[in-house]
């Protein structure tokens, strides 16, 4: 595991904390600050309390499930170049938890970050109450000024990614902070069910992990293995370069023991050869 945790020592220190605020204080029609007390009192909030839970309470937790990959990934990072590879699924898409999700049987929104949601009337913005507990893998907190620093990375030229560059700045108008658990994304253009904006496509960078994000990031971020909001972290004391990835449940994950999450994410060790 030295390869890969040998790499940070390659860089001179490098702090974007300034230019990140500086960034956000730029685009004011993007990025807001606002307070609990601006929010519209016409919402009304969901939290899929009344849907059945999936996962099978019988299932048994602990364990290897072993699994076999075709090729061994050229970064762990999940953007930049090289970043869509095919083992990106298995360590970033699968395992990180979104704002919400699609329920596996019912054809309905159910909690994922946030414990609560709500559309406004004018079908472009959408509201998210965070759990309280929320953390990444490492144990920093979830914030919301996370998500920030998520268009700030996604809309860089330092990230050598075209695509999501034009992504995260067309498909999205603003985000609004009201205090660490609540935010709104409003979109460009009304959608039938805007909340499918934000299923797949919007993660919180954490902000301590980011911090040396910069002209080198591809070179200084390549095995750099970024905290998740999942159940699974990449176990760096297992990894076997060219040969194996091993993924570690977190024992103190945050939604161990919350509905339509405890009885899945049941193997101790994910292991692909």
């Amino acid at each position: 595991s030295s390869c890969y945790e040998s790499d940070d020592t390659r860089f001179a220190h490098y702090d974007n904390t300034d230019e990140v605020k500086a960034y956000w204080k730029s685009k004011p029609e993007f990025f807001k600050w606002k307070t609990i007390a601006d929010l519209p009192t016409d919402l009304k909030w969901e939290n899929g309390a009344d849907v059945p839970e999936f996962g099978d309470p019988a299932a048994k937790k602990g364990g290897t499930f072993r699994d076999y990959h075709p090729t061994y990934p050229p970064t762990f990072r999940p953007v930049g170049p090289d970043g869509n590879n095919t083992f990106r699924g298995e360590h970033r898409d699968n395992v990180d938890i979104y704002l919400i999700r699609r329920h596996r049987d019912a054809d309905v929104w159910i909690p994922g970050l946030a414990k609560e949601w709500a559309v406004a009337a004018d079908r472009k913005t959408m509201y998210f109450r965070l759990h309280d507990n929320l953390t990444y893998s490492d144990g920093h907190p979830v914030e919301v000024e996370d998500f920030f620093m998520t268009f700030f990375v996604m809309t860089s030229q330092n990230l050598k990614d075209p695509w999501y560059n034009d992504w995260y700045t067309k498909e999205y108008a603003s985000i609004t902070k009201f205090d660490e658990r609540t935010l709104a994304i409003a979109l460009p253009e009304p959608k039938p069910d805007p909340l499918w904006a934000v299923k797949e496509d919007l993660l919180p960078l954490p902000r301590h992990f980011y911090r040396e994000f910069g002209p080198d990031y591809p070179a200084r971020y390549q095995w750099r293995i970024s905290p998740t909001t999942g159940a699974y972290t990449i176990d760096t004391d297992l990894l076997k370069r060219g040969r194996s990835i091993t993924l570690r449940r977190l024992k103190d994950w945050w939604a161990r023991d919350l509905k339509n999450f405890r009885y899945t994410f049941n193997p101790d060790f994910i292991e692909y050869n």
